[in-house]
């Protein structure tokens, strides 16, 4: 069994919200550089030369990661359980569904 978790060890949804918005600060950054320079962004450049077929099922398992965390720190009702294996999910089926769109994206 395991204990709930206290009101302020708990992943609220603004925590997740600033995590959103800490992301897409770095990508504004990253496209900023690229536009700077004239180049493709960091993000464009490690998907081709992984391919996304590398780089989502390397974010699926980062995702089983973060889920196997969530459920040793609190149980499988734990928040970063749920978010592991919605980052599990969108990386696994993103492998498989998008694997044309990025050269399209990226040019």
């Amino acid at each position: 069994m395991t204990t709930p978790l206290e009101p302020q060890n708990r992943i609220s949804l603004r925590a997740l919200s600033n995590i959103v918005a800490f992301i897409a600060l770095l990508l504004l950054v990253d496209w900023g550089i690229a536009w700077l320079r004239g180049s493709q962004t960091f993000t464009c450049s490690a998907a081709s030369t992984i391919g996304l077929e590398g780089i989502l099922p390397l974010a699926g398992m980062g995702g089983l990661a973060i889920a196997i965390l969530g459920v040793t720190l609190g149980g499988v009702r734990h928040p970063m359980t749920a978010l592991g294996l919605l980052v599990m999910g969108v990386g696994l089926l993103g492998g498989a569904l998008v694997g044309d769109a990025v050269p399209a994206l990226c040019g």
